[in-house]
Formats: structure tokens, C-alpha cells, sequence
């Protein structure tokens, strides 16, 4: 009950905090959901002809369930990318010596593994 039900509510609170233009989620559907299953798996022990309609209304409201979540996902505006406000300092090397260049691929000195391949 709580993950399905409260996605919707976090996401109906999203939607009033930031002031988004689009639909709120219907909440009592997404508490339905749990709610018929669990009906449909007691009611299925109880009667053939429960866990029968209890299928088909489950599978009716996980159908619109998906299709609500769905639209109200791509409703959202899309985020816009925003520059660092400064750019990250590059790691310091504090075992290099700045004076001496990198040496070229070809003059790199074989270690004393590769010396014996």
C-alpha cells in the first residue's frame, strides 16, 4: 500500500511545491490497487467466481493505473541543464614534478614486468 500510494502522493506534493502546470495523480486509485488485489487473493479462497472478478477489475485499474502514471510523468516539463557555477578543480598529482613533460608513448621506460615478455 505504501510505495504505490505513496508515489502518488509524493508526486501530487512535487506537483504543488514546485508549482508545476499539469494534473495531480488521482490517489484513491493508487490505493485501490493494492486494495482490489488483496480482495482478489482473500476472495479467492473464499469463491472461483471473487478471485474471477477480482482479476478482471484488478487488470482494469493496473491498466489505468499505468496509462495515469504514465501521462502525468511526461506531463512534467523537461529540466534544464545548468552549468557548474565554477568548474571542479582537477586533482593535484603531488608526485609529479611539473617542470619535467610528459615523456611520449614511444620513450616511456619498460617496467621490470614487461621486460621479461
Amino acid at each position: 500500500f505504501q510505495a504505490i500510494w505513496g508515489w502518488a502522493k509524493d508526486f501530487n506534493s512535487y506537483i504543488e511545491r514546485h508549482k508545476v502546470n499539469t494534473e495531480k495523480v488521482p490517489e484513491e486509485l493508487y490505493v485501490l490497487f493494492p486494495a482490489v488485489l488483496l480482495v482478489t487473493l482473500v476472495g479467492s479462497y473464499i469463491h472461483g467466481l471473487i478471485h474471477l472478478l477480482g482479476s478482471v477489475a484488478y487488470c482494469g485499474i493496473l491498466v489505468l493505473m499505468v496509462y495515469r502514471t504514465c501521462d502525468a510523468i511526461n506531463s512534467l516539463p523537461a529540466l534544464e541543464k545548468k552549468a557548474p557555477a565554477s568548474p571542479a578543480a582537477a586533482p593535484v598529482d603531488a608526485t609529479k614534478d611539473d617542470d619535467e613533460p610528459e615523456p611520449k608513448e614511444d620513450e616511456k621506460v619498460e617496467s621490470k614486468d614487461d621486460a621479461g615478455k
